[in-house]
């Protein structure tokens, strides 16, 4: 929750300048590890969770200006009070927690089937639905599930049924043969128009030259 509260003072301190900070951030998150010489493997699992951390206040601060409800102070709350940090399904319900303090009703289905559910993914995947292939439901645009879980516990997520990659290409595959069939069809189509357009230039064409050449008669006839 410590790292929570510094990344909120840096989001606030720099919320109005561009990604050009985005390595000072890093810097002075990494000033606050362990005194310890860090290793290659320490200095990428301290990147991955800055960036998962930062996702989530920047989400966060994005949903505090649009409703108007102190989400990170929520947040910053149960992590206090349950001496750990915010799960998925957590991080769920806090967000769409009402100014009243209900919740609305996606979420208590959620909070619901997670108590039955074997884990917070598989109640979240019930009533939310399959996340899409490199896509994360609940987070807003752009976060991908490698960036707020990392690729092990991507794989292990695909491994356990919350994406099935070969359903997705499926489909993605089903959608590219619609369109080809669409363009074929209108190209078909554009094709068809054209040559009767251009059958009606050249009988229009013709009737002109002969009437051209009919006229020519009379004239040649008128001239003997």
């Amino acid at each position: 929750m410590a790292k929570l509260k510094r990344l909120r003072k840096i989001v606030e301190d720099n919320n109005s300048q561009t990604s050009e900070n985005d390595a000072t951030h890093f810097s002075r998150f990494n000033s606050l590890q362990a005194a310890s010489k860090p290793t290659s493997s320490h200095m990428e699992s301290s990147q991955s969770e800055f960036h998962k951390l930062n996702l989530k206040v920047s989400f966060c601060f994005l949903m505090e200006f649009l409703e108007g409800i102190p989400i990170l102070g929520n947040i910053e709350k149960w992590e206090k009070e349950n001496g750990r940090e915010s799960g998925r399904v957590e991080f769920f319900a806090l967000t769409h927690k009402r100014k009243d303090g209900r919740y609305d009703e996606s979420s208590q289905e959620v909070l619901l089937i997670e108590k039955e559910a074997k884990t917070e993914n598989e109640a979240f995947t019930e009533v939310i639905g399959k996340d899409r292939y490199g896509r994360i439901k609940g987070y807003g645009i752009g976060v991908t599930p490698t960036q707020l879980f990392g690729v092990q516990a991507q794989i292990k997520n695909m491994e356990n049924g919350g994406v099935d990659p070969l359903e997705d290409m499926r489909k993605l595959q089903a959608q590219i043969q619609d369109m080809q069939s669409n363009y074929d069809s209108k190209l078909l189509e554009m094709q068809q128009n054209y040559e009767q357009k251009l059958q009606g230039m050249q009988k229009n064409y013709e009737s002109q030259l002969e009437d051209m050449k009919q006229l020519l008669v009379q004239i040649a006839s008128k001239l003997q």
